[in-house]
C-alpha cells in the first residue's frame, strides 16, 4: 500500500516571507543533497524566494532562466552542468523553475528540499492559479497564451508539481487586486 503525504501549506502576502519557515523546516529534517527545489507557475514569485533563500543560507543559485533552459538544449544542458557543479561542493544550493521535474530530474540530482509557489486569485480559492485558470481545466486556456505558457501549464497539469512538494507557498495575486480576506 502507497501512503501518500499531504505537503505542509502556508499563506504568505509575499513568497519570500517563506524564508523563516523554510530555514526552520531544513533544520529539523536531513535533507540530501543540500538542495532547495523551488517550482511553480510563471510569475509566482520563484526568483525572489530564491534570492532571499541564497542570501539566508549563503547558498549557490542555479536559475533555469539563467541557462535558458527551456528553451533549447545547449542551455539545458549548461543548467545541468551547473546544477552538477554546484552541487559537488556541498553547499545548500537553491534552484527555480517552472518545469523543474523535467529539466532537473530528482534520479539524476536528488529530491531535495521541494517547494511549490502557487499565487492563487483569492475569489476562485484554491481552483484558482495565475490568469484565473484552473490547472485541471483541459478545454479552455487563459486569454492570449503563447506556446511557452500553454507548455508550462500542460506540464503543472499532467506532472502536479504542487502534490510531490514538501511545502506549498500560498500567495494571493496582489498584482490583480486579490488579497487574502
Amino acid at each position: 500500500m502507497k501512503v501518500t503525504m499531504q505537503p505542509e501549506e502556508i499563506h504568505c502576502d509575499h513568497p519570500h516571507g517563506a524564508v523563516p519557515f523554510i530555514i526552520q523546516r531544513l533544520a529539523l529534517e536531513n535533507v540530501e543533497p543540500r538542495l532547495i527545489r523551488l517550482e511553480g507557475t510563471m510569475l509566482a514569485g520563484k526568483s525572489s524566494l530564491a534570492h532571499r533563500l541564497t542570501e539566508a543560507l549563503g547558498a549557490t543559485r542555479v536559475a533555469a532562466d539563467h541557462f535558458n533552459a527551456l528553451r533549447d538544449k545547449i542551455g539545458l544542458g549548461r543548467y545541468r552542468d551547473a546544477l552538477r557543479s554546484a552541487l559537488a561542493s556541498k553547499r545548500w544550493v537553491v534552484t527555480d523553475s517552472v518545469r523543474l521535474g523535467e529539466i532537473a530530474p530528482e534520479q539524476q540530482f536528488g529530491r531535495g528540499y521541494r517547494v511549490y509557489i502557487k499565487r492563487l486569485r483569492i475569489l476562485l480559492g484554491d481552483r484558482g492559479w495565475p490568469y484565473g485558470f484552473d490547472i485541471d481545466d483541459e478545454e479552455h486556456s487563459p486569454p492570449g497564451e503563447n506556446p511557452l505558457e500553454r507548455s508550462i501549464r500542460l506540464y503543472h497539469r499532467e506532472y502536479r508539481p504542487h502534490e510531490a512538494a514538501d511545502l506549498i507557498v500560498n500567495v494571493p495575486d496582489e498584482e490583480r487586486g486579490y488579497r487574502w480576506p
